[in-house]
């Protein structure tokens, strides 16, 4: 069962194009041409558009992550690893690392447990479909808050069912 999604992912992998942006990098405009073609637009103003931002961008190092002066840490730095730790201890991983142990711990048997853990996975993947819609049409950091905010109160409303034994099937 925990095979289908990887190979649903595998084989979407091998259909979608790379990057026209990564094509360009690496000197394929012929094929970069192709995919802006396919995907629609003016191919040609659209790889001179991706060759003017390549040649203004420059190679990131790690000294950019050190403020200029000091031997601090860039603040941008701490609050990603601070927004990954918060993702993994607050988030749905959480769930699906332990579920099946969390399920039985709060009074599901084990095959509710089962069920319940395999439901949480398919939710996750329906739901990953429109996210990647709408993520360029609204915005990261919109999109982040809001499920920072639904995180929260989907781990208080967990907590209050199993506390008060209202989660057995």
């Amino acid at each position: 069962m925990e095979a289908v999604p990887a190979v649903a992912f595998l084989l979407g992998s091998m259909i979608i194009p790379e990057s026209p942006r990564y094509l360009i990098f690496v000197g394929k405009h012929k094929q970069a041409r192709k995919v802006f073609t396919r995907i629609g637009g003016d191919a040609d103003r659209l790889v001179r558009q991706v060759e003017q931002s390549l040649e203004a961008e420059r190679r990131p190092r790690l000294s950019d992550l050190i403020i200029p002066g000091t031997r601090r840490i860039a603040p941008v730095l701490w609050v990603g690893m601070g927004l990954a730790a918060f993702q993994q201890f607050v988030g749905i991983n959480i769930i699906f690392y332990f579920g099946e142990i969390l399920w039985k711990a709060a009074g599901a048997t084990e095959e509710w447990a089962l069920r319940i853990n395999v439901l949480t996975g398919l939710v996750n993947i329906l739901a990953t479909i429109p996210a990647i819609m709408l993520i360029d049409r609204i915005g990261r950091k919109p999109l982040l808050l809001d499920r920072i905010s639904g995180d929260d109160s989907d781990a208080r409303c967990d907590g209050s069912r199993i506390r008060h034994g209202w989660c057995r099937p």
